[in-house]
């Protein structure tokens, strides 16, 4: 617990700029989120620090809230400008990584956010194939009602064209 408060306290005397965000620091904020400590994660972004950073390997801190079920971070981190579809190396979205660990809830969030169903992971996989594949039908049944719902939405954007 005193971890936690000495590193925000840290984050707080010591703001980030965007030139002086290292991969340690890029790497200790998304590990901030993925294991949902609100109160770090909101003293970066309140220093400034950019929420689309990533890892080398192309992590972002939102697809690993997303990859660990964090919706309250999820939530946060949509709030403060995440981009929503960015891809990681592999193709992977935020909601690919909530279909594949099964996370039904933030899989809702990011729907209701913007996140793109039909985006492809480089093998063509999209988070309803991911999620099918892997037998998470709490995130299967979460997209089809999504679908469903939004239906009516984008058969009057058809009509338009």
């Amino acid at each position: 617990m005193f971890t936690r408060f000495a590193l925000a306290a840290l984050i707080v005397l010591f703001p980030l700029t965007a030139t002086a965000q290292s991969e340690l620091d890029i790497l200790t904020f998304i590990e901030a989120a993925e294991k949902g400590d609100a109160d770090s994660v909101k003293a970066y972004l309140k220093n400034g620090y950019d929420p689309n950073k990533t890892l080398k390997r192309g992590g972002t801190a939102l697809m690993m809230a997303s990859a660990s079920g964090q919706p309250d971070i999820v939530r946060i981190l949509i709030k403060s400008g995440a981009d929503i579809n960015i891809k990681s190396k592999n193709g992977h979205t935020a909601l690919s990584f909530a279909a594949t660990y099964g996370h039904a809830a933030v899989a809702r969030i990011l729907l209701r956010g913007g996140a793109d169903m039909n985006a492809k992971t480089y093998k063509g996989m999209t988070p309803m194939s991911i999620a099918s594949r892997k037998g998470r039908l709490n995130v299967v049944s979460a997209m089809m009602r999504w679908r469903m719902a939004n239906a009516d939405k984008d058969l009057r954007l058809a009509d338009r064209m």
